[in-house]
């Protein structure tokens, strides 16, 4: 009869410990992502993380000429120096102040290639189905055909985040955002791969993240919307139907057809920043550079170009 009671306080002992542990564990892993979102909201801005097809570091502005076989170029504020830094079709650019990372596109697959810009020497550190990426602290985050991907930036420890199938992300405070086309909804999930939930319905065309909103264009009835990252507070707040936004430094910049223009985060105060007077396809913007793509001639047989317009007003 002792020796039954021994064991069983040894069980009863062995679960306490197992509960114990869980907890821990549970507890040491919520601050460990509390720790990465506060260390990610110290050292990065408010705006989201995302590529496009132009970037600024300092005084160089690297872009992707979609005129020239969307080979990469770099050149400088003052206009003095210009050069070629990769070839043929090369886009969704990003920097972090070491590195220009860059997708490649070969004719079954792509390759995510790290410039190194102080020795201006070219790895590739990724090959395989690439449709969109960003950087983010010491990760690459990338799309493939149906799943969110992390990998370090020298290209090893390759990690599955989530499933989704999406066209693009973009990352702020810590998680990640992203439009699921298939369930027509926006979602979010912290950079690494936890707390997964829903924000909203929408029909998404295009998301991007300022602060604490979350501001798209909506695919259904047309115009820019936002909405808080906890999917509350919907507001209307323009009824432009552009193609693309950039929301940075309490502005909205976005395209109206043929000219770049900028409001206040409200909707207010809309003025243009350039007028291209061509038909816009796409157009980009940093802090001293306007990256703009038009067409001419007729449909189903226009000719691609591109300008870049270098701005002294920081943007």
């Amino acid at each position: 009869m002792k020796k039954k009671s021994v064991i069983a306080t040894l069980v009863i002992a062995l679960i306490v410990l197992a509960i114990l542990f869980v907890n821990n564990r549970n507890n040491t892993h919520n601050k460990d992502v509390h720790k990465i979102n506060q260390e990610v909201k110290k050292k990065y801005s408010i705006s989201s993380y995302q590529n496009e097809t132009i970037v600024q570091d300092g005084q160089d502005i690297y872009y992707s000429r979609g005129d020239k076989d969307y080979s990469i170029y770099r050149k400088t504020i003052n206009g003095k120096r210009s050069t070629k830094i990769s070839d043929k079709y090369s886009d969704c650019l990003y920097i972090d102040g070491t590195n220009l990372f860059y997708r490649k596109q070969e004719a079954n697959y792509e390759s995510i290639v790290a410039f190194n810009i102080k020795t201006e020497q070219s790895k590739i550190i990724y090959t395989g189905t690439v449709n969109a990426f960003v950087c983010y602290g010491k990760y690459l985050y990338f799309l493939d055909d149906n799943s969110i991907r992390r990998l370090d930036k020298d290209g090893y420890n390759m990690k599955k985040i989530i499933y989704a199938k999406t066209d693009d992300i973009c990352i702020c405070h810590g998680i990640i955002y992203y439009y699921d086309y298939y369930h027509k909804t926006i979602n979010c999930v912290n950079v690494d791969g936890t707390n997964h939930k829903k924000i909203c319905d929408a029909q998404a065309d295009y998301i991007t993240v300022y602060s604490d909103y979350i501001y798209y264009l909506d695919g259904n009835i047309g115009g820019i919307k936002r909405i808080d990252c906890n999917g509350k507070k919907m507001q209307n707040i323009s009824k432009n139907v552009p193609e693309k936004i950039f929301v940075k430094n309490d502005k909205i910049y976005y395209d109206n057809g043929t000219q770049i223009r900028a409001m206040d985060i409200d909707g207010k105060n809309d003025k243009l920043i350039y007028d291209t007077k061509k038909d816009l396809i796409d157009f980009s913007i940093t802090e001293n550079a306007i990256f703009y793509q038009y067409s001419k001639g007729k449909k189903f047989n226009e000719t691609l170009y591109n300008k870049l317009v270098i701005i002294q007003e920081k943007q």
